[in-house]
């Protein structure tokens, strides 16, 4: 499950899916796999295509996203 509080009028709209948020972590989920996942996940809804997407963690560096293909994992 993931969330976001936007505005329909901003975009793009992102929503991470990987990590889960805290907030909405259920007591049966696996937290230790999570914890040790090296991917992050997003959403991203933008009225034209989004070509390209970086990602900052803290910090850090921004590290290029990379686009799922179809059929892929």
């Amino acid at each position: 499950m993931a969330f976001t509080d936007a505005k329909l009028s901003e975009w793009p709209q992102i929503v991470v899916t990987n990590p889960k948020d805290a907030r909405f972590l259920a007591p049966t989920e696996p937290v230790g796999m999570m914890a040790s996942s090296t991917h992050i996940r997003v959403l991203i809804f933008a009225p034209g295509l989004a070509t390209t997407a970086t990602v900052a963690i803290d910090d850090g560096a921004p590290i290029a996203l990379t686009r799922v293909q179809p059929g892929g994992p």
